[in-house]
């Protein structure tokens, strides 16, 4: 299953990491640049409760892109 998911803010995000913590392929969508990029090097751009832990373990599950 492949999931998308458009807008990585706090909802957007924290929902995209919790799906790809959870073993599924999931693209985010937005369109700030240095969000895309600090979620491709699995860095939380915001502090929430869990989100760099599901980053981390979702790996390369979730993927971010501008387009």
């Amino acid at each position: 299953m492949h999931v998308s998911v458009v807008g990585l803010g706090r909802l957007g995000l924290a929902f995209a990491a919790s799906v790809a913590n959870a073993g599924v392929q999931v693209s985010g969508i937005d369109i700030d640049s240095q969000r895309v990029a600090a979620v491709n090097d699995q860095v939380a751009p915001s502090q929430e409760p869990k989100l760099s832990e599901y980053m981390t373990n979702a790996g390369n599950r979730l993927q971010a892109t501008t387009d």
